[in-house]
Order: structure tokens, then sequence, then C-alpha cells
């Protein structure tokens, strides 16, 4: 007895439903994480001919669909020319919506490469069947972790040559701000090398030559003798020269005592 009145239940709805199938239908679902079901116009009892019907399932946002058929039966042809479903990987709004693939009389599953898929089901005059019936839900991606990874990654590049640079400014600044006097000081000393009390020191005239005290008749020993004498004077006294290599020497000197005291700094 309940088997019958479920029965007639069903029947009662399916007609019902056949005979209000009226037109195409253009209609947009929500994908949940939990399985739902889709069937053609007036299934089991048959769909109508002519129809040109559009079902858009839309998932959050960093989501696929994924869509399994159930069952299948449609008036089908060589090829499915007459009677198809077409399974859209996004929405038909998008101008080149690439197509997954065509089904008449197989059971495939297809999944979408974000968060919309569309079923399109057309048919002609040629006859009709049962139609079919489908399941579908939605799968969260790793898109969104993927790109907050990428954004940390870019901000810590971006971060480190800001701190690089910065420290190197810092470094270049420092060794000018060493070397800038001792360079003044290196400067000053060759300009003031002619000079002769440039270092405090008054010079005395230089002592006579040899030809001159012995010209001057102040050598009175009788076993020299003028004519034997070199009238070659000695080389005359070289004037007082700080040379290079001594400032040169205090610089490097300087430099070392000033680089091996702890200073606390990288540069």
């Amino acid at each position: 007895m309940v088997f019958w009145i479920r029965f007639y239940f069903t029947l009662v709805v399916s007609v019902f439903s056949f005979n209000n199938v009226s037109g195409d239908i253009d209609r947009t679902l929500t994908a949940t994480k939990e399985e739902l079901y889709l069937t053609s116009p007036g299934y089991p009892l048959g769909y109508p001919n002519n129809l040109q019907s559009k079902w858009e399932i839309v998932g959050p946002e960093f989501s696929k669909i994924k869509v399994t058929v159930l069952s299948t039966d449609i008036d089908r042809q060589d090829g499915c020319e007459g009677d198809y479903v077409e399974v859209l990987d996004g929405s038909t709004t998008n101008w080149g919506v690439a197509s997954l693939g065509s089904f008449c009389f197989n059971t495939p599953s297809f999944t979408s490469s974000g968060p919309i898929i569309t079923i399109r089901f057309t048919t002609d005059g040629s006859g009709t069947s049962k139609g079919f019936r489908l399941k579908y839900h939605y799968e969260e991606t790793d898109t969104d972790t993927s790109l907050i990874h990428g954004i940390l990654i870019m901000v810590g590049v971006v971060v480190f040559f800001i701190v690089l640079y910065t420290t190197a400014t810092r470094c270049s600044k420092k060794n000018s701000e060493r070397r800038n006097p001792l360079e003044n000081l290196h400067q000053n000393q060759h300009t003031e090398q002619g000079s002769p009390n440039s270092y405090g020191t008054e010079l005395s005239a230089p002592p006579p030559t040899y030809n001159e005290v012995v010209n001057s008749g102040n050598i009175n020993n009788n076993n020299y003798n003028k004519d034997n004498l070199d009238d070659t004077s000695p080389p005359p006294y070289s004037s007082l020269r700080i040379s290079d290599t001594t400032v040169d020497m205090q610089l490097n000197e300087r430099d070392n005592t000033q680089s091996s005291s702890p200073t606390g700094s990288v540069c």
C-alpha cells in the first residue's frame, strides 16, 4: 500500500512538472560544499523538443565547481548532433569561454578552473527521452593561500633591499667622514713642504764648503797642498723635507688604529 502511494505521488509530480515545462530555462544556481542535484526539464518522463536551457552554477571566490553526471537518457544521434548537454568552464557572459566537453549517453565528470560552471542543454525536434540527472558541489582551492604567500615573499624581498641600501649608504658616509681629515692633512703637508718653518723648525745657514775653508787660509798644516786639492765641492745640504712615504705611513697607522678599536658597527 505504501509503495503504491509513493508511486502515485511521484507520477503526479512528474506529470505536473512535464506539463509546466514551457520555453527555455536560464537559471543561476548557488553551489555549496554539500552535493546538490540538477535534472533536465520533465525528468524522468521526458523533455520537450527544441529546447535551449542553461544553468549557471556559481561557487564562492577561490573555489572550483565539480559536476558528476549520474544518469543520461537523451535521444541521441551520431556524435550527439541532435540532443546533447555541453559543460562550459565559466560564464557564457565571458567571451571565448572554454568548453569542458559534452555528453548525450555517457556519465562523465567535470571540474571547472574557477568558481563558475555552466550547463547548457540543447534539443532538436526529432524526438525526446527521459533526460539527465547530475550532482554538483564546490571545492576550495589553495589559490588564496598561495596569493598570500606570494605577497609576503615580495614584501620580504623589498624590505631586504631597503635595509641593504640603507646600510651601504650609512657605511659609505662613515668611511667618507673618516678619510676626509686624513686626506686634508696629507694635502696640507704637501703644500707646506717648501716652507722652511712649516714644522716649527728654524733652519740655520749651511756651513762653508771644503774649498771655501781651504782658500780662506784657516788650514795651516804644510802637509796640505792647495794644488792637490780637488775643486769638487761636497754635495750641498739637502733641505728639510718630510717624504710622501712618511705621510702615508702616518695615514695607514691612524687607519689601523681606528679600525682596530671596537665601534659596534658593521661599517
